[in-house]
């Protein structure tokens, strides 16, 4: 997601001496947070489904959608 494209725009901006306002170095951190808070929802929630606790997927499938 994210957090990849980041990286590499990081690595672009570094080699190439871009200057990067503050602005878009807050709004990076947090779309590398909420990308962390996504994967962790899905880390969470697919392992229960395979002894069958459905809720605990739902809830975080709820939970990925509204962040989405």
């Amino acid at each position: 997601m994210m957090v990849q494209k980041h990286t590499y725009l990081l690595v672009v901006a570094k080699i190439d001496n871009f200057k990067i306002p503050e602005k878009a170095k807050v709004i990076r951190v947090i779309f590398a947070n909420i990308t962390l808070i996504l994967n962790h929802l899905l880390t969470v929630g697919y392992p229960a489904m395979n002894v069958e606790a459905m809720t605990s997927f739902l809830w975080a499938e709820e939970k990925r959608e509204k962040l989405i």
